[in-house]
């Protein structure tokens, strides 16, 4: 992975994202948080899912500015094709049956979404407006990024179990999950940016 060129991991993390979210959506166990709030959005506006995105992603966006992270390429990218993707493939994804089958669902989300994550932040061409806010706080702050991210999850599901989006168990374990998973995909890419090092060692 450490040979991937910036544009194919920037590419690699819009696909691993619309995965995520769709095995995440279709295990029925509970949205990761700030997708609680996108549904929500969605189904109030009477869009698509991958548009709920677009008006989420610009509202993390003003935050992510407000701490000071300044937005790049991959920040566009992963907004506007990233819902795009999400339309894309959410209906090649079906429902699993079962427990156990919905729960693998739910865990390989959730490792993937911290993939998509780590492979959008290596690329270093900017990043999603949730990881540009993550990334922010913690520059600034000097907490570890996966502190930061369980704490901007906390608010996100707050966020959107307020707009009527669905919660479940799978809120809490995309909620606790994504933070350390993002860090450790990290460390296995080994394409830190540099001053993002003292927050993911």
């Amino acid at each position: 992975m450490r040979r991937l060129t910036r544009g194919a991991r920037l590419g690699a993390g819009v696909i691993a994202f619309a995965l995520s979210f769709s095995l995440v959506l279709r295990a029925h166990l509970g949205l990761g948080p700030w997708h609680v709030l996108q549904e929500g959005v969605a189904h109030h506006l009477g869009i698509t899912l991958g548009q709920g995105g677009w008006v989420t992603g610009a509202v993390l966006l003003v935050l992510a500015l407000a701490v000071g992270e300044r937005p790049g390429l991959g920040t566009a990218v992963i907004v506007f094709l990233g819902g795009i993707a999400i339309d894309l493939v959410l209906p090649l994804v079906g429902t699993p049956h079962g427990t156990v089958a919905r729960f693998l669902f739910l865990g390989v989300g959730t490792i993937l979404m911290g993939l998509s994550g780590a492979f959008v932040i290596s690329a270093d061409v900017g990043m999603s407006p949730l990881d540009a806010l993550m990334t922010g706080i913690a520059h600034r702050s000097g907490r570890r990024l996966y502190g930061v991210r369980v704490g901007l999850e906390v608010a996100g599901l707050l966020a959107g179990w307020a707009a009527g989006g669905e919660v479940g168990l799978g809120s809490v374990v995309v909620g606790l999950g994504i933070g350390p998973s993002i860090q450790w995909w990290l460390r296995r890419i080994g394409a830190v940016p540099a001053r993002l090092e003292p927050s993911v060692s």
